[in-house]
């Protein structure tokens, strides 16, 4: 099983995330402030047995990682089995609701 070989593997009840803003007035660090941990407190509460919510972020998106790790988003690894090897960053449960974020 993969998640006994990798620590920070997806298990069975965790989330992945994407995101695709195309409404100018919805971006920007004030906005995405608002509406991302909203999201990401939506996907732990929805069902309690979520451990971690998990985003791969494309190369060369540094203002989507900023964001990520403003929220409680660590940076994991970069995805080699990609094309574009994005990054996987995540959040834990314990680490989101312990968060100023919120």
């Amino acid at each position: 099983m993969l998640a006994e070989v990798r620590p920070d593997a997806p298990r069975d009840h965790d989330r992945g995330l994407r995101m695709l803003v195309g409404e100018p007035r919805w971006r920007g660090p004030h906005r995405v402030a608002g509406w991302l941990p909203s999201v990401v407190h939506y996907l732990f509460l929805d069902d309690p047995r979520t451990e971690a919510v998990g985003c791969a972020v494309p190369a060369g998106h540094a203002r989507v990682v900023d964001h990520l790790a403003r929220h409680g988003f660590a940076r994991q690894r970069r995805l080699t089995q990609a094309a574009a090897q994005p990054l996987w960053m995540r959040t834990l449960r314990e680490a989101f609701f312990a968060g100023r974020h919120i």
